[in-house]
Formats: C-alpha cells, sequence, structure tokens
C-alpha cells in the first residue's frame, strides 16, 4: 500500500511540474507520462491538477470554481486538452463544465442529486447561509431542484384552505415580495415566465387546476402589464396604434426588436386587444382554454387582425409560422402538444407553405434566442447541439440571403452568424 501511495505522490507531483512548465510557457503541452490508460485512475491525476491551478494559482473557494461561466478560464489556464482528454462525464450531466469539476474536486458541498439542494435551501432560510449559490440551479436537473424547493415552501411554510387559494397567492401583486422572502425571486425567472406556472409545475398532476391556472395567469400579467417598465411599453404602443406617435416602442434605436418590449405588447395584445376584436368576440372562443391561441393564429386572416394591430412585422420576426410565433412567447413545457401540431400544420396549409414539426429543443432554443435567454441552459449535450445544428441548416440557412449556398460547417466560422444564433459559447464547449 505504501509503494502504491508513494507511487500516486510520484505521478502528481510530476503532473503538477508539468503543468507548472506548460503555463510559465517553457513547454507546448502536457504529455500525460505519467498517466497510466486506467480512465478513473488518470481522472483523480488529472483532479490533482485542476485543484492546484484553481486553489493554488488562481485563490479560488469551491463557490467560485461552481459558480463561474467564464470558457476562457479553460484557454488561460491551459486546461482545455487536460479536461477533454481526462475528465469522465456522466451520461445526463447538463451542467458546466466548471460545475462539473467542483463536484468531483468537493463531491460533499456540490452533490449531484436534486433532492440534496434542500439541505442548501433550509440552511438558507434559517440564516445560517447568506443565499444560495448563484448557479445552483444552472444544471440539466436544475427545474427539479427548484422543484423541490417550492415544493419545500408550499408543505412547511405556507398554510391554505385549498389549490385555489395557492393560485390566488401566486397571482396577487404581493407574490414578488413574498418569493423574495424565501430567496427564490431572481431564480424563477430561469425557468417560468411567471410565479403562477412555477406553482402549476411544482404541484402534484392530481391537485392542479388547468382552468383557475390560466384565469390566475392572466390576473397575474395584467397586474405586471399595468406597473412598472411594462406599463410603459403598452402606453406608448398604444400611441404607436393610435398612430400619434412614429416611434415603434418594440424597437431598439438600432432597429433591433427588444425581448422585454415584445413579450409586453403581445401579452397586452392577446389578453385585452384579442378578446376584444370584433371578428374574434363574434366567434366567442373560450379564452380560459390555452390552445385557444393555437387557433386563432391558425386562421385564414390571422395576418389581417395581426397588421390591424401593428404587430405583423413583429410575429414574423419571431417565425414565419405564427403557431410557431406564440408558441415560444406564451409557454413552457406544459404545452398540448397535439393541437400545437394541429395548429402549426393548418397554418402551413392555409399559407401554402411546409410545415416543419419544430421538436421541443428546437422551440426552446428559438424562444431562448428570440428573448435574449441563455442558451447555454436549453442545449445541455454534444447531442442537443447536433439537433439545433441541423434544424439551421435544413430550415433557416436556405432561406436567408446573406446564410444562402454556406455550408453550416462554413457558418459556424462566421461571427455575425454565431451572434445571431447565440452559438460561440456552447461551440468552444462542445468542441
Amino acid at each position: 500500500m505504501e509503494g502504491t501511495a508513494l507511487a500516486y505522490t510520484d505521478r502528481v507531483r510530476g503532473f503538477i511540474s508539468e503543468y507548472e512548465m506548460v503555463i510559465l510557457g517553457n513547454k507546448a503541452h502536457m504529455s500525460y507520462w505519467c498517466c497510466t490508460g486506467v480512465p478513473e485512475y488518470d481522472e483523480k491525476l488529472a483532479l490533482e491538477v485542476f485543484r492546484y491551478a484553481f486553489e493554488k494559482l488562481l485563490k479560488w473557494t469551491p463557490e467560485m470554481i461552481y459558480e463561474c461561466e467564464d470558457i476562457a478560464v479553460w484557454e488561460k489556464m491551459n486546461l482545455v486538452a487536460l479536461y477533454k482528454a481526462k475528465i469522465i462525464h456522466p451520461k445526463g450531466h447538463g451542467g458546466s463544465c466548471f460545475q462539473l469539476i467542483a463536484s468531483k474536486l468537493y463531491p460533499d458541498r456540490f452533490k449531484a442529486d436534486p433532492a440534496s439542494v434542500l439541505d442548501t435551501y433550509k440552511k438558507v432560510l434559517d440564516g445560517e447561509l447568506e443565499r444560495l449559490p448563484k448557479n445552483i440551479f444552472s444544471t440539466e436537473d436544475g427545474i427539479l431542484k427548484l422543484g423541490y424547493c417550492v415544493r419545500y415552501i408550499l408543505t412547511e411554510k405556507m398554510t391554505y384552505s385549498c389549490v385555489q387559494d395557492l393560485y390566488d397567492r401566486f397571482s396577487a401583486p404581493g407574490i414578488n415580495s413574498e418569493l423574495d422572502k424565501f430567496k427564490l425571486l431572481k431564480f424563477y425567472p430561469m425557468f417560468f415566465e411567471t410565479p403562477v406556472d412555477m406553482l402549476h409545475y411544482c404541484l402534484p398532476k392530481s391537485l392542479r387546476d388547468d382552468k383557475y391556472f390560466y384565469q390566475s395567469k392572466r390576473k397575474y400579467i395584467k397586474y405586471r402589464l399595468a406597473s412598472g417598465g411594462r406599463k410603459w411599453f403598452v402606453r406608448e404602443y398604444k400611441s404607436f396604434l393610435l398612430c400619434t406617435t412614429a416611434n415603434d416602442p418594440m424597437k431598439d434605436s438600432t432597429g433591433n426588436y427588444r425581448a422585454d418590449a415584445i413579450s409586453s405588447v403581445f401579452h397586452y395584445f392577446i389578453d385585452t386587444l384579442l378578446p376584444n376584436d370584433p371578428i374574434i368576440k363574434q366567434e366567442e372562443y373560450d379564452f380560459t382554454d390555452r390552445n385557444t391561441l393555437y387557433i386563432i393564429f391558425s386562421r385564414p386572416d390571422i395576418d389581417f387582425i395581426l397588421d390591424k394591430y401593428r404587430i405583423l412585422e413583429m410575429v414574423r420576426a419571431l417565425s414565419t409560422n405564427y403557431v410557431d410565433a406564440v408558441d415560444l412567447l406564451l409557454y413552457g413545457d406544459d404545452r398540448d402538444e397535439e393541437c400545437y401540431q394541429y395548429a402549426s400544420r393548418k397554418f402551413a396549409s392555409i399559407h401554402k407553405t411546409d410545415y416543419v414539426p419544430l421538436p421541443m429543443l428546437v422551440r426552446k432554443y428559438l424562444a431562448a434566442v428570440s428573448q435574449h435567454g441563455k442558451v447555454s441552459k436549453i442545449i445541455c449535450s454534444k447531442e442537443d447541439l447536433d439537433t439545433i445544428l441541423y434544424y439551421l441548416s435544413k430550415h433557416v440557412v436556405p432561406y436567408f440571403e446573406e446564410y444562402k449556398g454556406k455550408s453550416i460547417s462554413d457558418l459556424l466560422q462566421n461571427k455575425d452568424f454565431l451572434d445571431q444564433y447565440r452559438l460561440e459559447d456552447v461551440i468552444k464547449y462542445y468542441n
């Protein structure tokens, strides 16, 4: 045993010594001469180099490693090749490379089990910890972790007589203050549009009330539209609609659409203007049904309706298929896939365009791009990236003059393309 321990110590010293030579520029790259070919053993050696780089050279704490999002650190510290060659990636791991290294270096502090987040969350609520780690929910199972925390406050911290009370509470003006008290206010927008969406997702399926959920969500959105920055966008849009101002409040000074303005105006349109439109009103649509908007946006006269309210160009900027546009802007994971596909196919047939059934992954990705969300939270594996690139090559590149005739591999060297589709960081990470 002593001989084995000594051999391991010698290997670690040799590995770190070689790494120092690379860092100082005295050697081009590491030769891995001290590795054995046994993956688990070699990963253990490599982790000692990572520990040395982060703890000794950068003077980082475990939390700083876990919360880092700057991929350039790998390159600056000459750790890219070592990470790719020697670190074993668990199947289904959806976190960042920093989170993976942190969980391997400090397994007791950063556990993989989503339920383990409750221990940390309870310490925050009890005042033992000041706050939750910044990126605690920024993994593939992040939504499950958040769900454990929400269920904990529902069962242990809140009192209510029926599930409708909860929907009312999460749609009331004071819910943001409550979520702030429970340290979840800045985290729920990572996965949900409104607190009501979060509640609905976290409730057991047997307790969910779909109809009351949509009523409560509309109630919350109305409140949000009547307050803060969203109120300004809606006020400016009303002036734009009446042609009392030429400035489109949905666009910035460069002519690009603003995600926050689009969301505010679109919600005002579907919640206030659309139900009261004379054409729509006579149809007696049930606006408490989430699928109603899919059906409306597949109507033959939808161009006329959208143009009347001066948002046709905005909707087209989101997707040439308006059913996809409403899907991207309004819905999270809680979609009726069958109704969505029916309406999307109907729209394509009426407008004589190709029907392209978008996988959920692609729809989430396009929503993140259009609303300036984090693409890295959607693309969690090399397979996800391949799916996105296949979609872009088949259904985006051929229809844009600036990209027509170019292969997807050529475009991955094009900075404008990478910026437009928010792919630069994920391409670097998975290559």
